[in-house]
């Protein structure tokens, strides 16, 4: 009997001295869409307009700031700064942004090369035989990402690798990595009202380029 006792008062204080289960387990959070793509459009033709497929990793914006050792070639002459001076500022900073593309047409076996060819055209001259010079030049352009402040730009490098091809030879995946430069627009009115326009046509997304005007 005393051993029946002590077998019991031992499997009671076992059952007690275990760790309680846990209560519900940790609910996986589902993924989450992006609510805004990353669009790249033109600011003189608003139907020109390009939005990612799949939002950049990451933007590399750099800033350049023009100082120029005196003596050397480009340093402003006059006095514009005391002469014990090493340097002297020569204009004003400029920014550049550097990002990557990836458009993808796999799983629906889509070309994806119509969207290239949107890209190549916001860096062509718009019409080489045209008298007005506003249109021998290739497209002012304007990067817009969500919330984020629009960035008013021109492309100055644009490189495509195609990544994936069909069974025929079509383009079905592409990473385009482009190079902008910020742009100081004069023609503040005409490029006003092609944002306007712009914002009308690419809805939310491309609205928040008249923040450039305001």
């Amino acid at each position: 009997m005393q051993l029946r006792a002590l077998a019991s008062l031992s499997a009671t204080r076992a059952t007690k001295q275990q760790p309680k289960p846990s209560a519900e387990p940790p609910k996986c959070t589902p993924f989450a869409h992006a609510k805004a793509r990353l669009t790249l459009g033109s600011l003189d033709e608003p139907e020109l307009t390009v939005v990612a497929h799949y939002n950049p990793a990451e933007l590399a914006v750099k800033k350049d700031v023009p100082w120029v050792a005196k003596g050397e070639h480009g340093a402003p002459e006059g006095p514009t700064s005391s002469s014990q001076d090493s340097h002297q500022f020569n204009g004003a900073p400029t920014r550049s942004m550097s990002l990557e593309l990836l458009f993808d047409g796999y799983e629906t076996h889509t070309s994806v090369e119509p969207i290239v060819t949107q890209l190549e055209t916001l860096t062509a001259v718009r019409d080489p035989e045209s008298t007005n010079s506003e249109m021998r030049r290739p497209h002012f352009c304007i990067v817009v990402w969500g919330e984020g402040k629009p960035f008013r730009c021109i492309i100055t490098s644009l490189n495509v690798r195609y990544t994936m091809f069909s069974s025929h030879g079509r383009p079905l995946r592409a990473v385009c990595s482009v190079e902008l430069q910020e742009a100081r627009i004069e023609s503040v009115g005409a490029v006003k009202q092609a944002a306007g326009e712009a914002a009308k046509a690419a809805g939310r997304a491309f609205g928040s380029a008249l923040s450039f005007f305001r």
